[in-house]
């Protein structure tokens, strides 16, 4: 696995994991059991097991979209606040990164050292380097890869969320089942 899709599966969720952060969010006073996920997918067409949710749940508790209450029982499932957060941006000053590192250069250094570590890796052809994803050489302060790979993965996330609400039936009611 490339970096740079190591770097993206951490932001990335299943489309199981984003049905069942809706339903969480729609429903953040009381939280929900797993057996209530399981039928609330079931009923949007989802052939999941309580192993399935289990699953999911953990990995987005891992991840912090999620939390659970152990004090009840059975134990509720809730979304964080972090679970609404539909963007993220990882975009990165570095002209900002390139200053600071001149200026620990020339505090760490001698200033000999200093100047030539400067000039060797902060100016120039030292700020080109091969991008680690694609293997074009690229300039570090004018690079905006990453993050337009991320806003479009984003974009593909929200539009299969889009397509998973759609296939749910907003009329439908569950009554509340603690199992």
């Amino acid at each position: 696995m490339r970096s740079q899709d190591m770097v993206l599966s951490a932001l990335n969720l299943r489309t199981r994991d984003l049905v069942i952060l809706r339903y969480l969010r729609d429903d953040m006073q009381s939280g929900m059991s797993k057996a209530e996920i399981q039928m609330k997918l079931r009923e949007a067409g989802m052939n999941v097991t309580e192993r399935d949710v289990q699953t999911s749940l953990d990995g987005m508790l891992n991840k912090g979209y999620v939390r659970k209450d152990q004090s009840q029982s059975p134990v509720m499932w809730s979304a964080t606040p972090f679970a609404g957060q539909v963007s993220a941006d990882v975009s990165m000053n570095w002209t900002e990164v390139v200053e600071d590192t001149k200026e620990v250069a020339k505090q760490a250094l001698d200033v000999d050292e200093a100047d030539e570590y400067i000039d060797r890796f902060c100016r120039g052809d030292g700020l080109r380097c091969s991008d680690p994803f694609t293997g074009k050489v690229i300039d570090i302060e004018e690079s905006s890869e990453l993050k337009d790979e991320i806003d479009r993965r984003i974009e593909i996330e929200e539009g299969t969320l889009r397509q998973a609400s759609l296939s749910l039936n907003p009329s439908q009611t569950v009554s509340r089942v603690r199992a």
